[in-house]
């Protein structure tokens, strides 16, 4: 692999790891949350935030098994922090939450999967 490849891919992992870690923060913090922009804001929130950490994950963790692997190990975890929510103060845990990003880790699975192997290619001509 070449070494702007390596430096790309590793960029990449700390762009879905600081993702996943501001994800997990705002879920489970009790003073951030999402903006009431409207009503219902938050489930765009949702669907958005779940939805870019799957898609960025299908560029950063290729891999044969990863197109079941990462839309499930997404959704388990999102079904986790529900219900941790229950037990934070000043949070809760819904359903709508849990559907809003299981159809953004769903969108963003296809979405990675689609773009997945053409961003590939074009950042190995680029890279060299």
């Amino acid at each position: 692999m070449p070494r702007q490849s390596r430096r790309l891919t590793l960029l990449l992992r700390a762009l879905w790891f600081f993702l996943f870690g501001a994800t997990l923060f705002g879920s489970l913090s009790t003073s951030v949350g999402p903006p009431a922009l409207f009503p219902h804001a938050d489930k765009l929130f949702h669907f958005g935030a779940w939805g870019a950490l799957s898609a960025l994950a299908f560029l950063v963790f290729a891999g044969r098994y990863n197109r079941f692997a990462i839309p499930s190990a997404l959704l388990v975890i999102s079904a986790a922090i529900e219900v941790i929510q229950t037990f934070i103060p000043g949070r809760s845990g819904s359903y709508e939450d849990l559907a809003a990003n299981a159809f953004g880790i769903a969108l963003g699975s296809l979405i990675g999967l689609a773009l997945r192997r053409p961003l590939l290619a074009w950042f190995e001509r680029h890279t060299i």
